[in-house]
C-alpha cells in the first residue's frame, strides 16, 4: 500500500460514510521519503475530494517497539500538510502512539496476518475501528494476538487487552493514557 516510486493523487481511494468521505492516502517511506511537496500536493489533492485525510504510512525500522526521530518528524511534515491521522505500519510490532496538533499517529498497528513466531511482540496487532461523529475522527483499538492460535488472528481475551492497553499507554504519549486504556481515542 503506497508506491515507493509512483505515487499519484488517482491512486487516493475515498470513502463515504454517512455524510462524511475520507481519503486513504497511501505513502512509502522505507528506503526513501517522499519530499514534502509531494506530500502537499497528494493531501491537497486528497482534501479538494474528502472531508478528512487518513495516511497510511509504510515506514519505520522492523522489530523497534518505539518510533523514530525520523517517523516523527516525517509524521509532523504530513500533519502539517493536512492530515487528519497517521496510521503506520512495517516494523511488524505495534509501536507506540502519538498526537501532533490534536491529530492521531498510530507509528505501527503491528502484524495482522502471523507467520513469525521467534517472539510474542510480533504475534500482537491492533485492528483500528475508525468512525466518523460530530465532525471527528474516533477510533476505537482492537487489539489482537497469534498467540496460541498459531498465525491465525483472534480478538485478545479481556485480561490480555487489559496488560496489552496498559503496557501501549506507558510507551505512548501521556496525554493519550486514559483513553488507550479505555481503547477509545477521540480528540
Amino acid at each position: 500500500f503506497g508506491d515507493p516510486e509512483h505515487l499519484a493523487s488517482t491512486t487516493i481511494p475515498v470513502l463515504h460514510v454517512g455524510t462524511s468521505t475520507i481519503a486513504l492516502v497511501a505513502l512509502y517511506a522505507v528506503n526513501s521519503t517522499p519530499t514534502q511537496k509531494v506530500i502537499t500536493d497528494l493531501l491537497q489533492k486528497a482534501s479538494s475530494v474528502s472531508d478528512f485525510q487518513v495516511v497510511f504510512i509504510h515506514w519505520g525500522n522492523e522489530y523497534q517497539m518505539q518510533h523514530t526521530h525520523a517517523q516523527e518528524e516525517l509524521a509532523q511534515e504530513i500533519i502539517d500538510a493536512g492530515a487528519d491521522a497517521i496510521v503506520g505500519h512495517h516494523p511488524h510490532v505495534v509501536e507506540d502512539i502519538g498526537v501532533y496538533k490534536n491529530k492521531l499517529i498510530f507509528y505501527s498497528l503491528g502484524n495482522f496476518v502471523f507467520d513469525q513466531y521467534f517472539d510474542e511482540d510480533v504475534q500482537e496487532g491492533i485492528m483500528l475501528d475508525m468512525a466518523v461523529a460530530g465532525g471527528k475522527l474516533s477510533f476505537d483499538l482492537l487489539p489482537i494476538t497469534s498467540i496460541g492460535s498459531r498465525a491465525t488472528p483472534r480478538i485478545m481475551a479481556r485480561y490480555e487487552k487489559d496488560i496489552f492497553l496498559k503496557d501501549l499507554s506507558v510507551k505512548s504519549d501521556m496525554g493519550l493514557a486514559k483513553m488507550i486504556i479505555a481503547s477509545h481515542l477521540s480528540l
